[in-house]
């Protein structure tokens, strides 16, 4: 692909991602493996190269801090081309990072966090991950039902 075209693509990436629904200050879920955690965001910007933001940990039973249980604050950043967004959620292959913004599945999982804790144990990765495919089958047929999500 020619620099002219990339560079198109990449202004239409930018655009798009503007006119998303401002997540500035917004509670997600972060997940890298192993971390699964409670997060608010902060200090997002996108240019040409791709987007970087600021998450904060808020402090969940059950949940992980950032970068191995050992921070509170963390920057991520992604290229355009491994970068996904929609208004629920953004993503980086390769790096693996997604932040998830729906309000039902941060309950969920901050009650997966809860369960965790009781048996003085953190969420378990794999069940976070299954967490999110449940949570998604059910907002996918909740939409073919006709549902307003």
């Amino acid at each position: 692909m020619s620099n002219d075209a990339l560079s198109s693509l990449h202004k239409w990436d930018i655009q798009r991602f503007s006119e998303t629904e401002s997540r500035e200050g917004a509670l997600a879920i972060f997940m890298e493996r192993p971390t699964t955690a409670c997060v608010v965001v902060n200090n997002i910007s996108a240019d040409d190269w791709g987007v970087n933001v600021d998450i904060t940990c808020v402090p969940s039973p059950g949940m992980r801090r950032l970068g191995e249980g050992k921070m509170e604050t963390c920057h991520l950043s992604s290229a355009w081309q491994a970068f996904s967004f929609s208004d629920w959620e953004w993503s980086a292959r390769y790096v693996a990072w997604k932040l998830l913004f729906d309000p039902k599945l941060i309950a969920r999982m901050r009650e997966l966090g809860i369960e965790a804790a009781a048996h003085a144990k953190e969420i378990d990765y794999a069940a976070a991950l299954r967490c999110v495919s449940t949570h998604r089958a059910e907002k996918q047929g909740s939409s073919r039902d006709g549902a307003i999500l």
